[in-house]
């Protein structure tokens, strides 16, 4: 602990507020040998320099007089307690700092009641070291040797450089580390308008919007302004230096001596050293020479390389061991210091967090490098143990208690494996999961002793559950609970778990036994999370880039199945789980085996596959329910073409995507969503924004208010796709929801065209946004003037103007990144061309139609935040009116590379249909071949009667007609669909019925259907039923049920539940049906900690619990023979049985239900995804071509 003396008090009988001593803003807590260190007081103004006295085992190399600040820079030189004492007009202050040896970093110590220092095992050592190489194998480590290989760079570079210049690379991390030098969720004014000190926010024109800044290698420690090439900062801090010129950091931030700051005039800082120290130093120098040098080593058989390897390895250990005491060293509380006044501290009431306090750098990035380390010193074990040379360097950097090569291995293992281990149990070093785990789990396998088994045991069985986790942290259809690269981050780090795990049961079989350890790979939901990125490919070359994924390129895309996994990534499920849709995939369309595949058994199979069955794994249209994306397919080779529709809620890297949409056609993405943020400053304003995806926002409601929906309809038969979704805001009635309808239309095998209606309700307005594709773009059909300057956000409201809030709601700032528009009102239909930027001749085709009464702006877009990789056009219309306002917004779209096959687009008039808020709406598409009338309804039920004679009940309907005679009819959910005496008829609309019961194991729910079962498809046609071509339909007949397999049924019940499955299979059964559903129900599950009245609470977190996951589902013991429906879950990990379906459910009964049934030692729980009581509904459908 550290102590503070003080020794004099000179009382300030000046202006108000003065102080009567000095003020301590920045002092140290613990202190080795070798550090650097500062001291930073505070006094009042006018007071001048203090006098500073010290012993003589610190050295003061620097001080920065700034009058009310005073700074002081210190060297430690020996241990001992060290009184540090400073006087002068604004008072005396003595300052003890314990500067104690690199030995006693062992002992134990308490900071705020964290027992010190953090290093597994806490408060004992080790029971046995280290005893060799345990993660690489003889026969790998001899494969490396058998490829040779060049050094990498810094292998070649580090060989070259003194040890003393290897270890002096990084300070260590007493020093703050960033990797943003704008951070606008810490900072003044969230950053708004912080570029570069001398050149503002040039710095950011064409270039990177997080990662402008460069490094001149002639200037170490020095960043450099690529606008106006400014090096900052002013200072040479490498020399010593703390505080020379204009623009001077001590390491803990620039403050420039004329400070420059936002609105609010509070000063911002930049943190160039810190962002020095992290990216150069640490990132880009540092530690990926640690495993080039390793690998070099083996691969050439030098020495030297392991010798530096070592170096280096040692300096990582000491960095780790003194962030095992000194919190306040870690990367959090120092990285969000370093952009607040008055001196850039550490945040000292965080200290006593190890929790998300993170390492030397942020998680993501420094828990592969603790694994590289870790695999590193595997490979250089034994030559550490021989290498006197290197124990003696070490010893001369201030560390006289390492004598030995088993005393450096010690040194090593307390500073790699005990502190790196301990971040993990600690939760310090969580980010995207599960990297941590991993790391945790090479840290077990790096040690290869028996006491590993306390770090698996800890990662299975403690509070990280990883034998629940393929349940618990992947949605049910096997999708991550992140977005884009962030899931192929779970997927790989996952299977890398399964990995290690499985080398430790090798090391030690007797050891790794089940129950208590468990192989992740015998999960039936472990293949699902590699089939879930096959089913949301696209086209064969791209997939849906929701959130912060991607970026909004409509470029031709190569071919690729299964983004954003890689092909390597599939030949390991294949290795793993045997499923040849993997191999396929692995295959890929270059038609090779990854290299890295060394089991010539494996790479055989994967070869044959390839061959036999192709690269491209055939997909159909289909609804990811986890994720929540309704996927519409069609077409075959490079006319491939799907259209989209998003309702999930993703748990982190989510945007305010909710029903957004997406088509993916002609080799690419023409109609893509933004992606990834180009920089944080604007991010939340623009690119996570409502407005910068396709769909509507009410007025007053917030974005993030909408919970996860659900699909009402969806059927996938050719040549007219539908399927619609829907999310409503809970409250109270009348509840304001979206909803969007999708229909993908083939012209023919080469072409297709979409249709999306969203229907909005709640209320006084509603305010729609679309975007086409970077590139030209014009609009007609539509009365627009220039607007005179400003933003969509209003004429006076200049571009990037985040205080703009029109109609007092934030979400509506996004029209203020919408520059000089056009405007007007609609008046019928409007079309917008966009021709797609670099692709000659592609183009995408519009036709919109919206509410008379809507207000239209258009306006060419760019990223706000830095270099923009589009400029596209933006189409807003908003309307307002007496609240619950109702409105339908509807766009065709048709991609394009040739001739357009769209030749008009009509809105016809409706009459009938059912008492709804909305109106049914019809279109006449003409084409040169055919006519297409689409009857799209808000539900199905009530007969509408469509100008031209057409008549439905249908939700919807198609009716293509050539030389005014019907070829294609098409109805979903309705019974009939005529024009005069032509047309078909269905006998039922929709299956309903109620679960009786369910096996989860078999995915087996057994039904009692409402009413008759009997489905039949009655088609009037001229010449009759031989002129039929195909006729198709859902239901049950005399042959039985199997033309339901394929279908889906969609299961809900008061709760909240909605579930939407695929029919794997169906039968039957007296009184109802017995389907088979595609996936494994299993939605959480865990062991049971307390049993109470109405409620289970669970050793696992359920980490889906956000956005009405959980609502609804059943909950279930072990063996599933007693369930009930609950309401929801308290605190993420207590299910809450719903009283008002099941009735009190006491405690006795509950612990009677729910004991050990399957003898694995634990009780356990389970949720499922539907269970009895709840009731499904299988919508019908019917089509019909005729010659």
């Amino acid at each position: 602990m550290y102590r503070m003396t003080a020794i004099a008090l000179l009382i300030i009988l000046a202006a108000p507020g003065a102080w009567a001593e000095l003020q301590i803003l920045d002092e140290p807590l613990w202190v080795f040998p070798g550090q650097i260190f500062r001291i930073a007081l505070g006094q009042p103004a006018g007071s001048g320099a203090l006098a500073v006295e010290h012993p003589a085992n610190v050295e003061m190399f620097d001080r920065w007089d700034q009058d009310e600040r005073q700074r002081f820079y210190f060297r430690a030189l020996e241990p001992g307690e060290t009184p540090i004492s400073f006087a002068g007009a604004g008072g005396e202050l003595t300052i003890t700092v314990p500067v104690i040896p690199w030995s006693s970093v062992y002992e134990a110590r308490e900071y705020s009641g964290i027992a010190l220092p953090r290093l597994w095992p806490v408060g004992a050592d080790l029971d046995a070291p280290k005893f060799g190489r345990t993660i690489y194998s003889d026969a790998e480590v001899e494969r490396m040797r058998t490829e040779g290989g060049e050094p990498g760079a810094l292998a070649q570079r580090w060989a070259a450089m003194s040890d003393e210049q290897v270890w002096s690379i990084i300070p260590g991390p007493a020093i703050p580390r960033t990797c943003l030098m704008v951070l606008g969720s810490r900072e003044p004014d969230a950053a708004v308008g912080k570029g570069c000190p001398v050149c503002g926010m040039a710095i950011y024109e064409g270039r990177s919007g997080f990662y402008p800044w460069v490094f001149d290698p002639e200037h170490p420690w020095k960043v450099k302004c690529p606008e106006c090439q400014t090096l900052f900062p002013s200072n040479d801090w490498h020399e010593g230096d703390m505080h020379s010129g204009p623009f001077p950091d001590d390491g803990w931030g620039c403050e420039p001596l004329e400070p420059i700051a936002g609105k609010s005039g509070e000063p911002w800082r930049w943190p160039f050293i810190a962002y020095y120290h992290q990216t150069e130093a640490y990132m880009r120098a540092f530690t990926p020479g640690i495993m080039q040098s390793a690998e070099a080593y083996v691969r050439t058989g030098d020495a030297a390389y392991a010798h530096k390897c070592g170096v280096a390895l040692a300096r990582f250990a000491q960095s780790h061991l003194d962030m095992s005491l000194n919190l306040n060293h870690r990367k959090l509380v120092n990285r969000d210091g370093v952009y607040r006044g008055p001196v850039g501290a550490p945040i000292r009431d965080r200290f006593n967090r190890v929790g998300s306090s993170f390492s030397y750098i942020q998680p993501n990035w420094d828990t592969p490098r603790m694994e590289e380390a870790m695999r590193a010193y595997d490979l250089v074990f034994d030559a550490i143990s021989e290498d006197e040379e290197l124990v003696a360097f070490v010893r001369a950097q201030y560390h006289p208690e390492i004598e030995t090569p088993a005393d450096l291995h010690r040194f090593l293992q307390a500073g790699i494996i005990r502190t790196c281990a301990q971040y993990g149990i600690d939760n310090a070093t969580a980010r995207n999961w599960p990297m941590q785990e991993r790391m945790v789990a090479t840290m077990a396998l790096g040690l290869g002793q028996p006491q590993s088994m306390e770090l698996v045991d800890h990662l299975l069985n403690g509070w990280p559950g990883l034998r629940y986790s393929l349940t618990n942290q992947y949605l049910k259809d096997g999708g991550g609970h992140e977005t884009g690269g962030y899931n192929r981050i779970q997927v790989r780090y996952m299977a890398g778990l399964a990995d290690i795990f499985s080398r430790i049961e090798r090391m030690m079989p007797d050891l790794y036994q089940p129950p208590k350890f468990i192989s992740l790979t015998g999960d039936p939901k472990f293949r699902q999370i590699f089939d879930f990125h096959l089913n949301t490919s696209l086209i064969g070359r791209v997939t849906d880039e929701t959130g912060d994924a991607g970026a909004p390129s409509t470029d031709l895309a190569s071919p690729r199945q299964g983004k954003p996994l890689t092909q390597q990534d599939f030949a390991e499920a294949f290795a793993w789980t045997g499923v040849e849709r993997f191999a396929q995939a692995a295959w890929g369309p270059g038609g090779a085996v990854p290299g890295a595949i060394s089991d010539p058994q494996v790479a055989a199979e994967i070869e044959r596959i390839g061959r036999e069955q192709g690269w491209q794994v055939d997909l159909e249209s289909d609804v990811l329910d986890g994720y929540g994306h309704a996927i519409l397919r069609s077409g075959e080779g490079d006319r491939q073409r799907a259209l989209w529709v998003r309702y999930g809620v993703a748990v982190q890297h989510l945007h305010n995507d909710m029903l957004t949409m997406g088509l993916a056609a002609l080799g690419r993405n023409p109609l893509p969503e933004l992606g990834y943020p180009v920089g944080w400053t604007y991010a939340g304003a623009w690119e996570k924004n409502w407005g910068a995806h396709y769909g509507t926002h009410i007025t007053g409601v917030s974005p993030g208010a909408y919970p996860i929906g659900s699909v009402q309809t969806f059927a996938s038969d050719a040549p007219a796709q539908y399927a619609r979704a829907r999310s409503e805001v809970p409250g109270d009635e009348p509840r304001a929801f979206r909803e969007r309808a999708i229909v993908l239309v083939d012209i023919d095998a080469h072409d297709a065209y979409a249709v999306s209606i969203e229907r909005v309700f709640g209320g006084e307005e509603h305010t729609h946004s679309f975007h086409g594709p970077s590139g030209p773009a014009t609009v007609t059909g539509a009365n627009l003037h220039p607007q005179g300057g400003g933003t969509v956000a209003g004429p006076d409201v200049p571009w990037r103007d985040i205080s703009a809030r029109p109609s007092g709601d934030a979400a509506l700032v996004c029209l203020a990144f919408m520059p000089d528009p056009m405007v007007g009102e609609v008046s019928g239909p409007f079309e917008a061309s966009f021709e797609l930027e670099g692709q000659e001749g592609v183009f995408l085709h519009t036709t919109h139609l919206a509410p008379d009464d809507s207000r239209l702006w258009t306006s060419a877009c760019t990223a706000p935040g830095g270099r923009s990789p589009y400029r596209a056009t933006w189409c807003v219309m908003q309307r307002s009116g007496e609240a619950p306002l109702a409105s339908q917004f509807a766009t065709i779209i048709e991609p394009s590379d040739g001739e357009r096959r769209v030749l008009s687009v009509t809105e016809l008039a409706v009459e009938g249909g059912g008492e709804d808020t909305f109106a049914s709406m019809a279109l006449r598409i003409e084409t040169a071949g055919f006519t297409d009338t689409l009857v799209i309804q808000p539900s199905g039920g009530a007969t509408c009667s469509v100008e031209g004679g057409l008549s439905t009940d249908g939700e919807f309907a198609l009716w293509r007609e050539r030389d005014g005679a019907m070829i294609t009819a098409k109805l979903v959910r309705g019974t009939a669909l005529h024009r005069g005496e032509t047309g078909i008829s269905l006998a039922r609309a929709e299956y309903t019925g109620t679960i009786e019961s369910f096996d989860p194991q078999a995915r087996t729910i057994r039904v009692r259907m409402d009413g008759a079962v009997e489905q039949r498809l009655t088609a009037e046609v001229p010449g009759g039923e031989g002129t039929l071509v195909d006729a198709q339909f859902s239901g049950m007949s005399d042959a039985g049920a199997s033309a339901l397999v394929g279908r889906f049924v969609h299961i809900s019940n008061e709760g909240g539940n909605r579930a939407t499955q695929r029919i794997m299979a169906a039968e039957a059964v007296e009184g109802g049906l017995l389907l088979t559903l595609q996936y494994d129900p299993r939605v959480a599950e865990g062991p049971v900690e307390e049993i109470a009245d109405g409620a289970l609470t669970s050793g696992a977190t359920f980490k889906l619990n956000r956005y009405g996951y959980y609502d609804g589902k059943t909950l279930a013991n072990e063996d599933a023979s007693a369930s009930w429906r609950i309401a929801g879950i308290e605190g993420n990990v207590k299910p809450l049985i719903d009283t008002a379906h099941e009735g009190e459910v006491s405690a006795e009964v509950l612990r009677s239900a729910f004991t050990d049934r399957d003898g694995d030692g634990i009780a356990g729980m389970v949720l499922y995804d539907y269970g009895p009581g709840d009731t499904i509904t299988i919508p019908c459908q019917a089509s019909v071509s005729r010659r």
